[in-house]
């Protein structure tokens, strides 16, 4: 299993790449996709697991209450907050969190997206980190 401090300094290393990778055509594509099945609503809490530099909470925080955007790297958590900074977005709260045990309240989102997340957590890992979406999401 991959720990959260390996994760963490395997992603704050790629805090620029990622941001230039997201800037892609396929990355926006994918983003205005995930929105759009995500069905945001104003009143709505949303949680973006594994934030990276904002692709997914950036696009979502417009449409809803409260955005949280959680990441285990801290160099991503900072870059992701200042992102919603030059951009005037002041409803996204940007935190340090493990998709495995998500710093969020037990039924306190009505939405979880995520990206590039579960493909670097095992078997186990990629468990605990649907069962926390589970334990996260509204019912």
């Amino acid at each position: 299993t991959h720990s959260a401090a390996a994760l963490a300094a395997e992603w704050d290393a790629r805090v620029e790449s990622w941001a230039t990778v997201c800037a892609g055509l396929a990355f926006q594509r994918f983003r205005d996709v995930v929105v759009a099945e995500a069905r945001p609503f104003a009143r709505a809490d949303a949680v973006d697991i594994g934030c990276g530099t904002g692709l997914l909470a950036l696009a979502l925080a417009p449409r809803v209450r409260h955005m949280w955007a959680v990441d285990v790297s801290p160099g991503m958590v900072e870059a992701v907050d200042l992102n919603a900074a030059a951009g005037g977005v002041s409803n996204l709260m940007a935190g340090w969190g493990d998709a495995r045990a998500l710093p969020l309240p037990d039924a306190s989102v009505d939405i979880a997206v995520s990206c590039y997340t579960l493909h670097q957590l095992d078997e186990e890992g990629k468990r605990e980190a649907f069962s926390e979406m589970r334990r996260v999401l509204r019912p």
